[in-house]
């Protein structure tokens, strides 16, 4: 949710000063932020699938009973399926959490860059300035400038 408020809050600023570069990094992170949450919300779908599965399993009483075991093997076969279902779900969500979540931050790492303007007019290095390119991965939400500059 802050990524996808960060996005819109964002994009609206930089679109009134005319700032298109960082308008469109901040419609990425909106993007990207609606994966994240979709991830998560396909995780809670199997998740609570799975949570019913076993509470209909909790109510087999009598397995001597020919309609109790047929009960008991579908739900069985239910809970194989959505096992396989859910590992695949926490790789795909644990990898695309993975991509928004800062690593360890290496203080000073964004020492290591320089305004565009240091090589040009360093009467302007405080000017704001977006650089535009390729974009190396998906958007950070919460991290520092060394942060930043740790995950390149």
């Amino acid at each position: 949710k802050s990524m996808q408020k960060a996005g819109e809050e964002n994009q609206k600023m930089f679109a009134k000063v005319g700032d298109t570069v960082a308008s469109n990094l901040m419609q990425r992170a909106k993007i990207f932020a609606g994966e994240l949450k979709g991830a998560a919300e396909a995780a809670e779908k199997i998740a609570i699938k799975i949570e019913n599965n076993i509470k209909a399993s909790n109510k087999l009483k009598d397995f001597t009973e020919p309609k109790q075991v047929t009960k008991a093997e579908r739900l069985m076969e239910a809970m194989v399926d959505d096992a396989d279902a859910s590992e695949e779900l926490r790789e795909a969500l644990g990898s695309v959490i993975a991509l928004a979540k800062p690593q360890p931050t290496h203080l000073g790492a964004a020492n290591q860059y320089n305004p565009i303007m240091y090589f040009i007019d360093k009467t302007f290095l405080t000017t704001m300035q977006t650089g535009g390119g390729e974009v190396v991965d998906k958007p950070l939400v919460g991290t520092s400038m060394d942060g930043c500059a740790s995950a390149c």
